[in-house]
């Protein structure tokens, strides 16, 4: 099997990846649904789907604030992959670890 073939950490960090594409594709579902009220982020209930960047919200913010939301959606987005990539990296690498520990006792 493909997947079962590669190390831990990148297991872990495809992981995260999907979880940032299901991600990404709800709030997409979630804006769509609640077009008519758009407010630029399609509301609170919708940025829940962006958690892992919404602490970098205010620096994306003033980074694009010439852009006015233009920019600060997709950065939000992007940045949602690269997290939740090395979450699930490192907690890949760390399953590796604790195996490979109960392997060699």
């Amino acid at each position: 099997d493909w997947f079962k073939s590669k190390p831990y950490w990148l297991r872990g960090g495809i992981i995260g990846t999907i979880l940032a594409i299901v991600l990404s594709l709800a709030y997409l579902v979630c804006v769509l649904r609640y077009y008519k009220d758009f407010s630029g982020f399609g509301g609170i209930e919708c940025m829940l789907f962006l958690i892992p960047s919404i602490p970098l919200m205010d620096f994306f913010d003033s980074l694009f604030s010439s852009y006015g939301d233009t920019l600060l959606i997709p950065s939000l987005h992007v940045t949602n992959f690269i997290i939740l990539f090395l979450i699930g990296t490192l907690i890949g690498w760390l399953v590796e670890k604790v195996k490979s520990k109960k392997h060699v006792q």
